[in-house]
């Protein structure tokens, strides 16, 4: 499958194409600031964080970067400020919670694909 792994400015940019890697995926490695030039989506899409917040003062100028979600016919996949961008393009809001850095056990409610390789008692760490 090929995905376009957009980045945001985050360091875990090559531990995210790293992971799409080992899922056999090819990866092309796009920037943020490109994406509202390009006409089409033929791929679904990654968007990784950043270094900034739309929580932060002055975040909300992020909103322009994302302009392009409209355009987007593919899924899309949207990694901390990744999914801040599309919940405010779509007419979300964000607000900043208690930060959580725990491992926890994932406990899905149905069978997907998405969790195929993972039993439902796997322990994940999360960042926040």
């Amino acid at each position: 499958m090929n995905i376009d792994l957009i980045d945001c400015g985050s360091k875990r940019v090559p531990e995210i194409r790293a992971a799409l890697d080992f899922l056999g995926c090819k990866v092309e490695l796009l920037s943020l600031e490109q994406q509202n030039l390009r006409l089409n989506f033929p791929n679904p899409l990654v968007i990784s964080g950043g270094p900034r917040l739309f929580t932060e003062d002055g975040g909300e100028d992020l909103a322009r970067y994302f302009d392009f979600l409209e355009r987007v016919q593919t899924p899309i996949l949207g990694i901390c400020l990744g999914l801040q961008g599309i919940a405010k393009k779509f007419g979300g809001s964000v607000y900043r919670d208690v930060e959580v850095r725990t491992a926890r056990k994932l406990n899905y409610q149905r069978e997907h694909a998405l969790f195929a390789q993972c039993p439902n008692d796997t322990l994940l760490s999360l960042i926040h």
